[in-house]
């Protein structure tokens, strides 16, 4: 008798105990997760070509959530079990604490991109959804959450009058962004 099928159950409606078993909640943390991603590289100002390569990444991130999972499993598993493994384990901490300190925003919000696919991910796993029905889940999801950030630009861009950011005066014209990062070249 599992958690699903419990006495418990009883005491809520029938759609209380369907909408339990659903990853509809994760879901929207997940779309709202990469939504807040989009906005971060809106703010940066990217080009198109770092959108395309973003979108290129989502694809991989849900490839390794999903197809990939038994592998990078195991290759974290052999990691610990050799000399090298620890080797390349401190080597890798180090590179990302650099990372870590030098571009701290982006870091973060690739934390909270990777936990939010995870999560959804585990729902996914929970409500018994296959890996290919699961890949194109979260690739939905995460490209939906990621054209739901340029919902406002395109806003204001529509109204006729584009806002002034701080930092910017409209009189002198275009000035380079303030956050130019080591990891990513903006403009080349």
């Amino acid at each position: 008798m599992g958690w699903r099928s419990g006495p418990w159950m009883s005491l809520f409606p029938w759609w209380v105990s369907k909408a339990m078993i659903r990853p509809w909640f994760s879901s929207l943390l997940l779309v709202v997760a990469f939504a807040t991603y989009g906005g971060y590289l809106h703010s940066v100002e990217t080009d198109r070509w770092h959108w395309l390569f973003n979108l290129g990444l989502v694809v991989l991130l849900a490839a390794a959530a999903t197809f990939f999972q038994g592998f990078l499993r195991w290759v974290v598993l052999l990691g610990f079990n050799s000399d090298l493994g620890y080797l390349l384990l401190a080597l890798g901490l180090a590179s990302l604490t650099i990372a870590v300190v030098s571009e701290f925003r982006l870091v973060a919000c690739w934390c909270l991109l990777i936990a939010a696919t995870l999560l959804v991910r585990v729902d996914l796993l929970v409500a018994r959804v296959g890996n290919s029905l699961a890949w194109v889940s979260l690739v939905i999801l995460c490209w939906l959450g990621l054209g739901l950030s340029w919902l406002p630009h395109l806003l204001t861009a529509s109204s006729g009058h584009l806002p002034v950011e701080e930092g910017r005066s409209p009189d002198k014209g275009y000035q380079q962004p303030v956050f130019l990062s080591p990891l990513a070249p903006w403009k080349l």
